[in-house]
């Protein structure tokens, strides 16, 4: 509009006759007294300016449980450990809930309550003790030994009472070990186990037994 007013639009005369008759127009259905704003329609409309960004909040780490206590596992029980054990379980506190009291586990909560004389000794807590089988001897060893002692690794029996015998007249280990088949060590063991007496008894003790 501010174009055709200072004359500088240039159309010819079919444009210019159309936009006169759409203006008349627009004017009958206007008031008398309206007269638009030409200045304000001058006017570009101002560049809305970017919002700032919003700064990002960083997250806050959870607030930690206030009633978890730090793992207490493997230390030494101090007085006052004690003292909150005996009473907590006096009170009826359950043992779990001591457990998590006290950050330790249940099996040394027991142990700790059998020492406080609190409780029986904790028989389920103890491992059963696992049987080591009986090692036999090596059969090389066997067979080894035999070359030079025969009876090697074979039962005493009725032997005892003649080993004994023997001692008392004063043979030595070596003598003994001879005359029965058998290592030294054997006969220094066998000697102290029927209680013999002679000199090959104290060689025994030097042996070893």
């Amino acid at each position: 509009m501010s174009d055709w007013e200072a004359g500088q639009h240039s159309a010819d005369t079919a444009d210019t006759y159309a936009y006169l008759r759409l203006l008349n127009a627009f004017r009958e259905q206007l008031p008398t007294t309206y007269e638009p704003d030409w200045a304000a329609l001058r006017k570009r409309p101002a560049t809305q300016a970017a919002a700032p960004a919003t700064p990002a909040i960083p997250a806050q780490a959870s607030a930690p449980d206030p009633k978890a206590k730090p793992s207490r596992r493997g230390a030494r029980w101090t007085h006052e450990e004690k003292d909150r054990l005996r009473t907590a379980f006096l009170a009826g506190t359950s043992l779990q809930e001591m457990a998590e009291s006290l950050g330790r586990g249940e099996k040394a909560l027991r142990w700790a309550l059998y020492r406080l004389n609190l409780i029986p000794f904790p028989v389920d807590d103890v491992p059963a003790p696992h049987a080591e089988p009986k090692k036999k001897p090596k059969a090389y060893t066997v067979a080894e030994k035999r070359k030079t002692h025969p009876n090697a690794y074979e039962p005493w029996s009725t032997e005892d009472q003649r080993l004994a015998e023997c001692c008392v007249t004063g043979a030595s280990l070596a003598e003994l070990a001879q005359e029965f088949g058998r290592n030294q060590g054997g006969i220094a063991s066998r000697l102290l186990k029927i209680d013999a007496d002679g000199p090959a008894v104290e060689e025994a003790w030097e042996h070893g037994g």
